[in-house]
């Protein structure tokens, strides 16, 4: 669903990631379909 995050990744290395949109969008949408709410995508 959303990327993995290891207890020993950096700052720099976790703030490549979350402003990847094609990285954190499928996730974030999965997430909130799982939680009945598929009809309003989340906001950035």
């Amino acid at each position: 669903m959303l990327p993995v995050v290891e207890t020993d990744e950096t700052d720099e290395e976790w703030d490549a990631v979350v402003p990847d949109e094609t990285v954190m969008r499928p996730g974030a949408a999965d997430l909130c379909a799982r939680l009945g709410l598929a009809a309003a995508p989340p906001p950035r």
